[in-house]
């Protein structure tokens, strides 16, 4: 196994779990996340984008992600892509932190 195949074994992995876990958001009220992703989506941008387009565009994204991280195409970039997902989960720890913290230790 040389290096190009073994990274590819090392991604494969988290891009199953990855992508479908965010197919989810495809279905209408079945992601345990969608109500919290479209209201940041919507604080973020400032209610210009309807919460349903936003879920949709995201559910799009980040299964693209999924999908090349599982057949290795377009690493870097889905990798980038991947950071920038990741730093918008926890982008609602900011913008809500009263769903998140119940009790200040």
């Amino acid at each position: 196994m040389d290096g190009r195949e073994w990274h590819l074994a090392v991604a494969r992995e988290p891009g199953h779990r990855f992508s479908l876990v965010r197919a989810l958001k495809f279905v209408p009220s079945f992601s345990p996340a969608e109500e919290l992703a479209s209201a940041t989506i919507a604080k973020l941008t400032l209610g210009m984008v309807e919460p349903r387009t936003a879920v949709g565009v995201l559910a799009v994204c980040e299964t693209a992600v999924g999908v090349a991280l599982v057949f290795g195409v377009q690493l870097r970039i889905a990798i980038g892509l991947l950071f920038v997902q990741m730093a918008g989960t926890l982008t609602p720890l900011a913008l809500f932190p009263s769903i998140h913290v119940h009790q200040v230790p």
